[in-house]
């Protein structure tokens, strides 16, 4: 009788612990983070090359899309011409005016554009031309003084809101200043160098900072930039994850970053540019889509931009993969199951581990390890406290032992004696051997 009770403990607790943190598990928040941090996905390759869509958090949904650089990077190679340094404003003005009219679309000018004495009307003409492309993007540079300047009126178009940004700001390098006003501000503005934090070139391969902050502001850099204004979004359309994701739109590339705001990637030996002098040859004229202009004392990674602007524009989202929570009858089940085998068999229930991945790679089940866990928990602790019921026999209390100074005691009353009571004699049994005497004849009277 008391072994039945003792087994429907060990099964009706832990199932109703497991079965109420299963329903509840929606609106415990800490618990909430705990599991979408355990989601795993095996063989996807790494964690930089997947993107994980998991709002809202409560409702246990994840698409997991494939971000990795595409195969098809040289698809249309956008074309990149070098200039001397020494043109005017009249000079550019008709270089992107033939470009633009043979097939030019997006523009990215690495070039500061800036000039001590020039003719108002050319750089009015200039704007309009570079405003007249779909796309573009110019570079400017930027670096840290002693004393902070004010933002500067023509960089608010260009910023990413901070709030967009998800992790610490204060990690990204920061800026103050602008070495040189350009001449010419339209389109959205990148910084093509960063004077305080300069990329790095070790071992084949280039980390280029891709973000800076100016105060609690966020600036792109002219490569990030292009790519923002090639994809046909604004700065503030850029949101940064807490993965350091960073991201353009809802269909835009996601670019993996690291924790100050750079990225990695391989170096790769490039065809050397044209020079902006071909333009004079009308056969030479026609241009694909994408356009590079590339200046003579421009830093050493701005030569790799054709590359990083291919590789940043092919990690689109593609692939999706829709992941969410089992209904609720095959998670009761399953923990009924798990009840069972951990009766039957302890070890055996390390085979029910790769269930939920099971789950995840047949039937895109996204299956909670949380309500597994106290469930497993309580009955180990029962376990334990019925087994330690069990063992424990019933013990006689020792005598007290006697004090190595004992004190005196007073003396017990004596007991009254019982006033005896007369015995009776017990009669006497007659031996069995014992000779009867011989009964004596009655003597007959004389008539």
């Amino acid at each position: 009788m008391k072994a039945s009770r003792h087994l429907k403990t060990l099964t009706l607790l832990p199932l109703a612990v497991g079965v109420a943190l299963s329903f509840a598990l929606p609106h415990l928040r800490p618990l909430v983070h705990l599991e979408h941090a355990l989601f795993h996905l095996p063989g996807q390759g790494e964690k930089n090359d997947l993107l994980f869509e998991r709002e809202p958090l409560a409702d246990f949904r994840i698409t997991v899309s494939d971000v990795s650089p595409s195969q098809e990077l040289d698809k249309a190679p956008p074309r990149v011409l070098l200039s001397s340094g020494q043109e005017s404003p009249t000079d550019w003005l008709l270089a992107l005016h033939t470009v633009r009219n043979h097939g030019a679309q997006k523009l990215t000018l690495t070039p500061l554009l800036a000039w001590d004495a020039a003719d108002e009307l050319e750089l009015r003409a200039l704007d309009h031309e570079i405003a007249s492309f779909p796309a573009a993007a110019l570079g400017i540079t930027l670096r840290l003084n002693s004393l902070a300047e004010p933002l500067p009126p023509f960089l608010e178009s260009s910023l990413i809101p901070a709030a967009h940004h998800q992790g610490q700001i204060s990690a990204l390098p920061e800026v103050n200043a602008v070495s040189t006003a350009p001449s010419t501000s339209t389109g959205l503005l990148g910084f093509r160098l960063l004077e305080n934090a300069q990329p790095q070139i070790q071992s084949g391969t280039i980390t280029i900072p891709l973000l800076a902050r100016w105060n609690d502001k966020i600036l792109p850099s002219l490569e990030l930039a292009s790519l923002i204004a090639a994809t046909g979004h604004q700065p503030a359309d850029v949101t940064i994850s807490a993965d350091h994701q960073l991201r353009i739109g809802k269909t835009g590339p996601v670019i993996p970053l690291h924790p100050s705001g750079s990225l990695t990637l391989p170096l790769k030996t490039l065809p050397e540019p044209q020079n902006l002098k071909i333009l004079l040859d009308p056969e030479a004229q026609t241009s694909p889509e994408k356009i590079i202009f590339l200046g003579p004392t421009d830093p050493p990674h701005l030569t790799q931009s054709p590359h990083l602007l291919q590789h940043l524009s092919s990690r689109t989202p593609r692939s999706p993969q829709h992941f969410q929570r089992p209904q609720p009858c095959i998670e009761i089940a399953l923990l009924t199951l798990l009840i069972l085998v951990l009766q039957t068999r302890k070890p055996l229930a390390l085979l029910l581990l790769p269930i939920p991945l099971l789950l995840a790679t047949t039937h895109q089940q996204w299956l909670p390890y949380t309500p597994a866990l106290p469930l497993t928990l309580t009955y180990l602790l029962l376990k334990g406290l019925l087994s330690n019921t069990k063992a424990t026999p019933k013990t006689k209390t020792p005598p007290a032992q006697a004090s190595p100074n004992p004190q005196p005691h007073p003396p017990p009353h004596p007991r009254p004696r019982p006033r005896p009571y007369p015995r009776k004699k017990p009669r006497q049994k007659a031996a069995k051997n014992r000779p009867v005497p011989p009964r004596r004849k009655k003597k007959q009277r004389r008539k």
